[in-house]
Order: structure tokens, then C-alpha cells, then sequence
């Protein structure tokens, strides 16, 4: 079951972007990159595309979108000029979204909450990543399917790890092995990896479902 909430956002240089106009015979949409950001303004180029289709022209009223590991979100906005950009690839400029509407594309939803975890390689594609000694991290996102944390380790896509968390003081400890299901690189060595649980026995995601309920409360 999908999860739908309104949360504030910016456009970032390098960040990949989809934009969504309507077109004659239906919705047209672009992959493309910010390369800049400036007075409420976002400048998009589209270096797959060597020109821009008709219904890219100043004026028009766009959906754009952007992702990372919480989901879609999703802004309206108009494109104000269409330009060449400096690497002569097309692009358009737009008025910067003040907000965005995020759809978790996972079949839990996801809490932003600071939880240790600790956690061993149990299976890896990188020998270096092989450590003998338990692992400590802390987690930016908990599901009752998976989790989010930082680690100095080169963990790989499809690599096996176990996890070890409390949700909340006096609660469940759980223990579960994870798969690696996405890396993303960060500034400096590292990168912040999700993970998901793997075999997990009956009525355990619920005990979790629920803590993450007890995290919420005010």
C-alpha cells in the first residue's frame, strides 16, 4: 500500500530530474540534469536529447519529478525559456518548486529516525568489505521491510549482511539478515546503503510495523 505525505524539497545542481508536459498525442517526458540553481530559478539541460520536442516552449505548465531512497516526489512548475546549455545539449529553465508530494514507492512505509544498528558481512563481492568484527552504523530511514545507514565499507548490490537494532528503549530487539539492494556514494569515502530484510518470520514485521508506530507518537 503506497504512502503519500507533503514535504519541502530544493533542486540541487547534478541532480537528475523527469519532466512531464502534455503533448498533442499524450504526456511527453524528458530525463535531464540541473546545472544550476539561482533566484528561484532551475536550469535543466537534457544531454540525451539533441533538441527539445514542441511542447517544450516558455510558458508551458510541467510535473516534475525527482527520487531517492524515501520515493517520488512530485512538483508543479512552468518552464520560463527554453536554452542551450554550455556542454550546447537543450534544456529549459523553471521555477523552482516551493514543495513537492513524496510517494513511497515501497510496500512498507519508511520513518526517518536515528537508530543504532549493528551489523556483520556475512556474504560480499569485494573482499576488502569482509570484516570478522561486528560493525556499528546508524540508520536515516527503518521500515519493517529494510532499513538505510551510512557505512566506510565497499558493500555491493547483492551482498548479504545481519543486522541487529532496537527501535525503541525496552522494545524488541531484532536480528535479521539483509540484502543489499542499492548503494549510493556520498561525499568522502562511503556510501549510504539500504538493505532488506531477508526471511523474516511470521508476525515479526508486525512487532516492528508497530514500534515504528511508538516512534511516531509526539
Amino acid at each position: 500500500m503506497g504512502y503519500a505525505a507533503p514535504m519541502s524539497r530544493s533542486l540541487q545542481t547534478s541532480q537528475p530530474i523527469k519532466l512531464v508536459l502534455a503533448g498533442p498525442d499524450g504526456p511527453v517526458e524528458l530525463e535531464g540534469t540541473v546545472v544550476g540553481t539561482a533566484n528561484g530559478v532551475a536550469t535543466v539541460c537534457f544531454p540525451d536529447h539533441e533538441e527539445l520536442p514542441a511542447a517544450f516552449v516558455a510558458g508551458a505548465a510541467a510535473t516534475l519529478k525527482i527520487w531517492d531512497v524515501l520515493g517520488l516526489h512530485l512538483a508543479e512548475t512552468r518552464i520560463l525559456g527554453t536554452l542551450f546549455t554550455g556542454s550546447k545539449a537543450p534544456g529549459v529553465s523553471l521555477a523552482m518548486p516551493p514543495r513537492f508530494e513524496t510517494r513511497q514507492l515501497r510496500q512498507y512505509f519508511r520513518v526517518r529516525a536515528r537508530i543504532a544498528v549493528a551489523f556483520t558481512v556475512k556474504v560480499v563481492k569485494n573482499p576488502s568489505a569482509k570484516m570478522l568484527s561486528v560493525q556499528s552504523a546508524m540508520t536515516d530511514d527503518v521500515s519493517a521491510g529494510g532499513l538505510r545507514f551510512w557505512t566506510p565499507l565497499p558493500l555491493a548490490v547483492g551482498d548479504l549482511v545481519e543486522v541487529s537494532f532496537m527501535l525503541r528503549q525496552g522494545g524488541t530487539a531484532y536480528r535479521f539478515e539483509a540484502r543489499v539492494m542499492r548503494t549510493v556514494p556520498v561525499q568522502g569515502p562511503g556510501a549510504d546503503v539500504s538493505v532488506e530484510f531477508q526471511g523474516v518470520r511470521e508476525g515479526w514485521r508486525d512487532r516492528v510495523i508497530s514500534d515504528l508506530f511508538f516512534l511516531q507518537r509526539p
